[in-house]
């Protein structure tokens, strides 16, 4: 980037939360949308005009960094639905620059018989800690405010994007924070008008469980749409862990009503879990175990259970800007260094180890299956020193070290 004679404009969350940090690779950082930063930014170079005051803006000074306050959020209805012009998009194969206009081979490979993402919504009901929208609720005024686009506009992106590219993707995925956060007669309308205009099946939806309620559900269930999977944020079974590490709001019934009528009719629930949180104690996992070794047994009646809920694990990860991160810096859990030496280096993949968690989600799994190990379940947690031991004999390390060696 050293070498480019054109300015170098960065922006998304990340750049948004740590403008510092981006400025030491680029020039400029849009902090918020880029929608209204974009146009104001780009008309003032094209005219030869100053860009310090465009508001959005961060750069550095002498040295110092300068951020002007942002826009305002915009209203997603009132912005142009993405359009796909193929001149406009490039690919590169074999050494050679193409555009999409020129040949389309490389989309229709990547996209026939895939999904079409979109993405309806922003803002966030919620604060938790551990997420980017805990500090963009800070930054911004009404980001605590969903922002969604009108079912008309959400059904007429799609069709514009089968008419224009993408006409051979078999799914969509919805990808926004929380479906439900809708109320129901606008679930009603929108997947009325997703049903008469472009049927397809839908790949995924998120949920928060909070926001789930029987009406909703049932409009969801009576759509006459196929409905492959609805994610679920679990993040910890633990009333404690979620009300005063995470500020997150918890009502494990909801979890116990609703996941045994949604896989009921055939649609998977994938539960996010969060592990590997040094705020946790063992008595924050027991009560994470015990909430799964209930749910497990409220699963029983549900055919195939086994196969239509599932998780997936992740570590914690602790992303500058937010609330949760602030806190393990300062109490030590992680370095200054954090960044470069952990969060660009991994996922939030756990990957092959081994410990209390992973044993108990496996045991889960099976239970899911066969109630004789929800049984082994509750006579494991009937003991606090027995779950203590496990704890120690397991630690956390990879799957091929022996477990003799953490004695």
């Amino acid at each position: 980037m050293k070498t480019l004679e054109i300015p170098i404009i960065m922006g998304g969350v990340p750049a948004t939360l740590d403008p510092g940090y981006f400025l030491e690779i680029g020039d400029y950082v849009c902090v918020g949308e880029g929608e209204q930063f974009m146009e104001t930014f780009l008309s003032r170079l094209r005219h030869g005009a100053p860009v310090a005051e465009v508001p959005g803006l961060a750069y550095k000074k002498d040295g110092q960094l300068v951020q002007n306050p942002p826009y305002p959020l915009v209203d997603l209805n009132e912005i142009a639905l993405p359009l796909i012009r193929k001149e406009r998009f490039f690919v590169v194969e074999n050494g050679r620059i193409t555009s999409l206009a020129q040949d389309i081979g490389p989309l229709k490979k990547a996209k026939d018989g895939g999904d079409y993402e979109i993405f309806p919504a922003r803002g966030c009901l919620f604060k938790c800690t551990f997420c980017s929208d805990n500090r963009l609720s800070a930054l911004f005024s009404g980001w605590r405010s969903i922002r969604s686009l009108s079912p008309e506009n959400m059904v007429r992106e799609i069709e514009l994007a089968r008419r224009d590219v993408f006409e051979n993707f078999g799914s969509v995925l919805i990808d926004e924070d929380d479906f439900f956060a809708r109320d129901a007669g606008e679930i009603a309308r929108l997947l009325a008008l997703y049903r008469e205009r472009i049927g397809l099946p839908i790949r995924s939806i998120n949920a928060n469980i909070i926001s789930i309620t029987r009406e909703k559900l049932d409009v969801v269930l009576k759509s006459g749409l196929l409905i492959q999977m609805i994610k679920i944020g679990l993040q910890s079974g633990s009333a404690r862990v979620n009300k005063f590490i995470y500020k997150r709001p918890f009502r494990a019934e909801s979890f116990f009503e609703f996941l045994p009528v949604i896989c009921g009719h055939g649609i998977s629930v994938l539960l996010d879990v969060i592990s590997e949180n040094p705020y946790e104690s063992l008595q924050d996992r027991m009560d994470s175990f015990r909430f799964l070794a209930t749910l497990s047994r409220r699963m029983a009646k549900v055919p195939d259970a086994g196969r239509l809920l599932i998780y997936h694990d992740h570590k914690l990860m602790f992303y500058p800007g937010t609330e949760l991160y602030e806190r393990a810096l300062r109490d030590g859990h992680i370095q200054q260094d954090y960044v470069e030496k952990v969060l660009l280096t991994r996922t939030t993949n756990r990957g092959l180890t081994v410990d209390l968690e992973k044993l108990f989600y496996v045991l889960f799994r099976n239970s899911l299956n066969n109630q004789v190990y929800v049984r082994l379940m509750e006579l494991l947690l009937a003991s606090r020193f027995v779950m203590a031991l496990l704890d120690r004999i397991l630690g956390s390390r990879p799957v091929n070290e022996s477990p003799v060696k953490s004695l």
